[in-house]
């Protein structure tokens, strides 16, 4: 079974312009208001040279003209500064969750097309996650939403976390006969991970004053049967048994074995029916 909790954000543009070329675009729309000043003074001039007879008409038409033309060229390189400024904008990516970024897949400079098929990063948050579970369908109607249980992984020994059911599937996968179990837990400290393994136990059946024995105690024959190895005296005899209900601890005997008899706990692989043992405390 393995945690999973997924949330992508939403490219919206390339990463591509600089604050370098804005502050070269910046720096041509100051030149240009510079030579539109310069080209307004002139103008200037030239009308009151005209005024008072000293310049020809040909001087002041020549003026205005370079006036409307630094007007038009001011207005092209701020235009190209505001789309600087918009390009640079569109390259902030903002998440539409709040969490981890576990997993980028484009690289500084690479463009993208800005939609969905094409992710910048995956993002998720860890403060609580989920456990997908498969389980076979015939105990599927014995999970019910809202029940607890215990959580583990090999990645934190010892340590368990609550997690609570909160979906069961209403169908299975037909090649398999298995549905999905949602159960979702609290992860304080971050220590579970995106795609980890984890297990859960729920307790779907419960036996009272069952016949249990820990699980290293059953062995298997060469057919695969169960058994387990009954001590009488110094000799270990081989009992075929009946399983019930397992866990990862112990294993209930339903026929083969009586309450109060010795078996082998360890060793017991490669022992032959009424093989000699040597019991160590």
């Amino acid at each position: 079974m393995t945690a999973s909790v997924k949330g992508r954000s939403s490219p919206k543009s390339r990463i591509a312009p600089t604050a370098t070329s804005c502050s070269r675009r910046r720096g041509g729309v100051e030149q240009a208001k510079a030579n539109l000043e310069n080209a307004q003074l002139n103008r200037d001039r030239n009308e009151d040279l005209f005024k008072r007879g000293i310049a020809a008409r040909k001087d002041l038409e020549d003026a205005r003209t370079q006036v409307s033309v630094q007007q038009a060229s001011l207005r092209q390189v701020e235009a190209q500064l505001a789309l600087g400024r918009l390009q640079i904008a569109r390259t902030e990516v903002h998440s539409p969750l709040t969490g981890t970024v576990v997993k980028r897949f484009v690289s500084d400079g690479e463009q993208v097309d800005g939609t969905a098929a094409q992710p910048i990063a995956e993002v998720a948050n860890l403060d609580r996650v989920e456990l997908y579970g498969n389980v076979p369908a015939a105990f599927l109607g014995r999970i019910h939403v809202g029940e607890t249980l215990p959580v583990t992984t090999e990645a934190a020994p010892g340590k368990s976390f609550e997690g609570r059911v909160v979906a069961v599937s209403s169908a299975v996968d037909p090649a398999t006969n298995i549905g999905l179990v949602r159960i979702r837990l609290e992860n304080p400290g971050g220590l579970l991970r995106l795609g980890m393994f984890l297990t859960a136990q729920l307790a779907v059946e419960t036996h009272a004053n069952a016949l249990v024995v820990p699980s290293q105690a059953v062995y298997r024959d060469e057919k695969g049967q169960p058994r387990v190895f009954r001590l009488q005296g110094d000799t270990a005899e081989a009992a075929s048994v009946q399983l019930g209900l397992e866990t990862n601890q112990r294993v209930e005997i339903l026929s083969g074995l009586r309450e109060g008899e010795t078996i082998v706990l360890t060793g017991g692989y490669g022992l032959a029916d009424r093989a000699r043992v040597k019991v160590q405390p």
